[in-house]
């Protein structure tokens, strides 16, 4: 069986040759867009507005019988502020049986927004004997639009 250890939202992640060690560059919870806001009465912003902006899921998963090879498919859905699925990513993970663990990074470029608020980046995996996606991590991402955007 596959488990999930972590799952992170960053700007990049480097993979260190020699040691096979991760570094997670800009980590970020947050997400401030430097535009006027939105206008409710605009018809553009029900269909989203793309932020040309380029971050990876990291995802970090172990299997519990360390000598067999596990299978399983993985489902990383990102929910806007209302939980509407804006984006969907499905792809195959194997862990081989050779390795314990296995770490999966997600580059994805760009974001719809729709407003203010948080989104959603739930994380899902479906074992190889299963027929049911379990949702194993939600990584939220506050989301900030606005001309005079501060820390917060």
């Amino acid at each position: 069986m596959i488990k999930h250890i972590w799952s992170v939202l960053c700007q990049r992640s480097v993979v260190d040759s020699q040691s096979n060690n991760v570094s997670l560059i800009d980590v970020f919870e947050q997400l401030q867009v430097g535009i006027s806001p939105f206008d409710s009465s605009d018809t553009s912003v029900s269909e989203g507005i793309s932020i040309p902006v380029q971050y990876e899921l990291v995802n970090f998963w172990s299997k519990t019988n360390e000598v067999v090879e596990e299978k399983g498919s993985i489902r990383i859905v990102l929910l806007d502020p209302k939980g509407k699925e804006i984006k969907r990513m499905d792809k195959d993970l194997i862990i081989p049986q050779t390795n314990r663990r296995m770490r999966e990074i997600n580059k994805i470029q760009g974001i719809s927004l729709k407003g203010n608020g948080i989104y959603n980046f739930v994380v899902s995996i479906k074992q190889e004997d299963s027929d049911l996606y379990i949702t194993v991590a939600e990584i939220p991402l506050e989301v900030k639009i606005g001309e005079d955007t501060k820390q917060g």
